[in-house]
């Protein structure tokens, strides 16, 4: 049985006002395809939202634009208009109490602890034979760059992070991971002799360009809310949905949100997974999400060291990533100042006494650890945030999990996955926004 049409009264339904689900609706708006985009939170945005704490807007961890799309650049520049700005990068990693810049240059190995040196230096000459199959991330570390690097960078970073031991995480969080944390195409780090190549090589050509807007991410946000709403489009937060309706041949007729019926001829899902299942009544697969923690806070200007993003991997430190909101828009500079945003796992909250609230001291004495706040400068008022599913969670056997879930939601005829959550697959923003350029292509051709 084919859906019912699409038309005012029942739109294509899109859960989730994230970039995903924004562009798309976008896309499907400017086609002449009626479109409602529900949000369960008070703002849209998602993982693209801001926080504001005084002159500050902070983004949800670090985002910038970089694409090789060039339909996803054009996208984004005609959304921003004058407001996207052109930015280098400066991202580094705190080790063993020194900055590094990641990824790393020479003079960065230079400056390396020199025991540190020799031992990836035997790694490199003994090698390491490939194991028929690489499952977890362990494996996966292990063989590309070898037990030092594992041992030293990337073990107890991951395991902070997620929670989970590195043996028990699959391989995909590394590769994505890196690819994510890395981006430049002209570095190959697919193996230690790459890395340490690469590492070693003076950067003969300009860092690649990135996109950033003007006043921060939530700039993006409102201006595609803007544009959707200017061609018919509406966005609807504080919506949740807390059930739907099926006809008779198992589409997805209406949606429940908050009491009302809402009738809809197609739905696009890009809230959690396990979530869609158990409203269709099906099987909710073993899948889980990792809730951020970010702690805003401002403290006075310090001249080294200066980042847009650093990460911290030591677990004596409460902070897992630290961003500069002024790195990326000196618009957003606060005299004196540098505000910070600090971002902190479930994990480690849980691990801490489960009370965020009570991190505010240690997180205080962290930064002066770490030389952000100066012996007797005060730092300015601390305000929390609790971001719910902000990356799914990679257990071994996850993509097993995703199948079946995806196998049983096929007998719902009309709903399409998507974004991060949906899809349960770590991407960025880029990749949202090419997805739903995609999906929209597809979609308004068989609904106008």
């Amino acid at each position: 049985m084919r859906p019912p049409a699409t038309t005012a009264d029942r739109p294509v339904a899109i859960v989730g006002a994230g970039v995903f689900g924004l562009s798309l609706a976008c896309a499907l708006s400017e086609a002449g395809v009626p479109t409602l985009v529900l949000e369960r939170d008070e703002v849209p945005g998602g993982l693209a939202a801001g926080y504001r704490c005084g002159p500050v807007v902070h983004d949800i961890g670090p985002k910038r634009f970089h694409t090789e799309d060039a339909a996803v650049e054009r996208f984004i520049r005609t959304v921003l208009g004058e407001d996207a700005l052109g930015i280098g990068r400066e991202s580094l990693v705190h080790f063993q109490g020194r900055y590094y810049r990641w990824p790393l240059g020479p003079r960065d190995m230079a400056r390396l602890p020199p025991d540190l040196v020799v031992r990836t230096g035997l790694d490199l000459l003994t090698g390491r034979s490939r194991p028929p199959r690489i499952v977890t991330f362990e494996d996966y570390v292990l063989t590309l760059y070898g037990p030092t690097l594992y041992r030293h960078f990337f073990a107890a970073y991951s395991k902070k992070f997620l929670g989970l031991p590195p043996s028990e995480t699959d391989a995909d969080w590394a590769s994505t991971g890196l690819q994510r944390a890395i981006i430049d195409r002209r570095l190959e780090l697919d193996s230690l002799r790459q890395m340490v190549t690469s590492a070693l090589r003076p950067r003969g050509l300009p860092e690649p360009g990135f996109i950033y807007p003007r006043g921060g991410m939530e700039t993006f946000v409102r201006r595609l809310v803007q544009r959707l709403e200017g061609t018919g489009g509406r966005v609807r937060t504080g919506s949740a949905v807390t059930g739907l309706r099926r006809s008779a041949g198992g589409a997805v007729e209406a949606l429940e949100v908050d009491g009302e019926t809402v009738p809809v001829s197609l739905l696009v899902w890009s809230g959690p997974l396990p979530a869609i299942c158990r409203l269709a009544g099906i099987e909710a697969p073993a899948l889980s999400y990792l809730d951020l923690h970010l702690f805003c806070v401002d403290v006075p200007r310090v001249p080294e060291p200066t980042f847009q993003w650093c990460y911290f991997g030591s677990p004596d430190l409460v902070f897992s990533r630290i961003s500069m909101p002024d790195r990326f828009d000196p618009g957003l500079a606060v005299p004196d100042r540098t505000g910070l945003l600090l971002e902190v796992t479930q994990p480690e909250v849980e691990r801490r006494g489960g009370d965020p609230q009570s991190l505010e001291p240690s997180l205080v004495a962290d930064l002066r650890r770490v030389g952000l706040l100066g012996r007797g400068a005060r730092a300015g008022e601390m305000r929390h945030h609790r971001v719910r599913d902000a990356y799914p969670i990679y257990r071994t056997g996850y993509r097993q999990a995703v199948d079946e879930a995806r196998g049983r939601l096929s007998a719902l005829g009309n709903l399409h996955l998507g974004g991060r959550t949906g899809t349960f697959w770590y991407n960025n923003m880029d990749g949202s926004i090419a997805q739903a350029l995609e999906m929209a292509g597809s979609l308004a051709s068989r609904l106008r």
